[in-house]
């Protein structure tokens, strides 16, 4: 069979990630709030789009912070749980409201159509060096912010459910190589200082692995999203200030088996 010129250009370019400050504008430009929601799961959780639709509300455990896959719903066609961080699960509660455990927990998923759409009142670009942002984005972007948080590739690999590392470690060569061009780029402002004067920034500030740096501003990436009363501002502002070196990524010890 010939592939369409679309499937084809589709393959040649894989899903990107949003970065944690882009995607920040994503929910606050859905609407209704399940919308919202299912972008903010999708990032949080790296649930598939067909995942997702088939989520019932007595999979999610909201007291413990897990969504809990049945083994019919999933891929691999294997049982997993899977921790959410605080916001995704306030934001659950906010919508659950008396819905019975077997009603789903989204009525419907976001068409391309409407994902696009999304992106556009976001003024986000569908398309850069780092590949597309389609729906599947969504769950690369979980693991990119894993890689940037300091998760172990082998926790990550659970958590994304890869049965080959090596997908799993795709992202987080990715992620590496551009630490690595961030900390030699730095090399250049020690070079152009005038000889015998001391650098304009300390030791700490070029320290690529300080509070200031990639990582550990994005060490509560996984957290970042809308909460009731949340506003893009205060999104983007938070993905700002998580300097903190050592908080739960996850803020949960339950990891899947």
């Amino acid at each position: 069979m010939v592939s369409s010129p679309k499937s084809r250009r589709q393959r040649s370019k894989p899903s990107g990630g949003f970065d944690a400050r882009r995607f920040c504008s994503l929910p606050h430009a859905a609407a209704p709030a399940k919308r919202a929601a299912v972008y903010l799961l999708a990032a949080t959780s790296g649930l598939r789009r067909a995942e997702l639709g088939r989520l019932r509300w007595g999979d999610v455990d909201l007291e413990r912070g897990v969504v809990m896959l049945r083994a019919k719903t999933t891929k691999n066609r294997e049982a997993a749980v899977i921790p959410i961080p605080g916001r995704t699960v306030s934001m659950l509660s906010s919508l659950r409201g008396r819905a019975k455990g077997t009603a789903a927990v989204f009525k419907t998923i976001p068409t391309i159509r409407t994902f696009y759409n999304d992106l556009a009142k976001a003024k986000v670009e569908r398309e850069s060096s780092a590949g597309i942002l389609d729906f599947h984005a969504l769950r690369v972007t979980f693991a990119t912010l894993l890689a940037l948080a300091g998760v172990p590739l082998v926790v990550a690999q659970r958590l994304m459910r890869h049965s080959d590392p090596r997908l799993t470690a795709n992202v987080y060569t990715r992620i590496e190589l551009h630490d690595k061009r961030a900390a030699v780029d730095k090399l250049g402002d020690l070079l152009v200082a005038p000889l015998g004067a001391a650098p304009e920034t300390s030791t700490t500030n070029t320290d690529v692995t300080n509070a200031t740096s990639t990582r550990s501003r994005a060490r509560r990436a996984v957290g970042v999203g809308v909460g009731t009363g949340d506003d893009e501002a205060s999104c983007k502002r938070r993905v700002d200030e998580a300097s903190n070196p050592e908080p739960s990524v996850l803020e949960t010890d339950a990891l899947p088996a």
